[in-house]
């Protein structure tokens, strides 16, 4: 629930990629919602846009936060600041670690389905994230603005 202490509201527009990848089915066919676009409105009339998608270039992984001071990207293995204009001010990469990162999520959860570890965030712990996206889906139905807390 912390991660939408201070979001007032939200609004989403899926959609389907608009053709179907022949690789990605038997059948030719591809029925998946793959891009989103949510708008974001917080309590002092600050608002931000969230775009999320594997079907649109470059069809990696990425996260870029912008604000008036400049940017942060964070890539698989990379993390840069970026000034306002767009320079690398400040960079960390680490090449392996995505690939040791999931190795040791995977193995942990096993240990935790085995009885050998505890479970650190149990459902109780994701019900923000799930009102996240139960509004942003209830947005798109309602053609308005959820504000997520409606939704736990």
């Amino acid at each position: 629930m912390r991660s939408c202490e201070h979001i007032q509201h939200f609004s989403l527009t899926a959609a389907r990629s608009p053709a179907p990848r022949p690789a990605w089915g038997a059948d030719g066919g591809y029925d998946a919602e793959d891009t989103a676009v949510i708008q974001l409105g917080y309590d002092n009339d600050l608002y931000g846009t969230v775009l999320l998608s594997r079907w649109m270039a470059p069809k990696t992984e990425k996260l870029h936060v912008v604000g008036t001071l400049g940017s942060v990207l964070l890539t698989k293995g990379q993390v840069q600041r970026l000034d306002v204009h767009g320079k690398v001010v400040d960079e960390l990469s680490r090449p392996q670690a995505p690939a040791s990162a999931a190795t040791a999520q995977i193995d942990y959860f096993c240990r935790v389905l085995d009885g050998e570890r505890p479970n650190p965030a149990g459902p109780e712990q994701h019900l923000g994230h799930m009102a996240f996206i139960a509004s942003c889906y209830e947005s798109k139905a309602a053609s308005r603005y959820i504000d997520p807390k409606e939704m736990l």
